[in-house]
């Protein structure tokens, strides 16, 4: 799906065939706002708008307009590519859920506010860990290689006790 951006806010776009009209909504937010146009100037015109009306509309209540996250979020994963975490935030000293953490905010810093620069390639979980794995070496070495480096690190560890 492509995106608008403006003002820290992104907004979805689709096409409607049967109405032969672009339209979107304002992503990231409690309420539902709709924005529509019958080109891509019509479109983000009426994007930009549907922003700031609703900034104004939120400033005017005393309410944010953000959605609140609860920082909670239910992954389901493959065997695999669970246990190439594992291993891989293992070897890094840290838990599968705070390298998880980390490998998500690094995959959504372009997007980040206040910036929220369009910039690079914005990836799903899945493609985000696989980068992480990819890049750390972990998925280069292969598991047994890994598990070999993490043993032999354990023992240098204990040696230098």
């Amino acid at each position: 799906m492509d995106a608008l951006e403006y003002k820290g806010y992104r907004g979805s776009v689709r096409y409607s065939a049967e109405d032969r009209v672009l339209h979107g909504r304002i992503l990231g937010i409690d309420d539902v706002v709709n924005f529509e146009g019958a080109n891509v100037d019509e479109l983000e015109r009426a994007f930009h708008e549907a922003v700031d009306d609703y900034l104004a509309i939120c400033a005017k209540l005393d309410r944010d307009p953000d959605r609140a996250y609860s920082g909670k979020i239910p992954l389901r994963i493959e065997g695999e590519l669970h246990r190439r975490v594992a291993i891989e935030a293992d070897s890094q000293g840290k838990s599968v859920n705070s390298w998880i953490a980390e490998t998500i905010e690094a995959a959504t810093a372009a997007t980040a506010r206040p910036a929220r620069a369009a910039t690079g390639k914005v990836l799903s979980m899945k493609e985000a860990l696989n980068d992480m794995l990819e890049g750390s070496g972990a998925a280069r070495r292969g598991p047994r290689r890994a598990a070999a480096a993490k043993r032999k690190k354990r023992a240098s560890a204990r040696k230098a006790r």
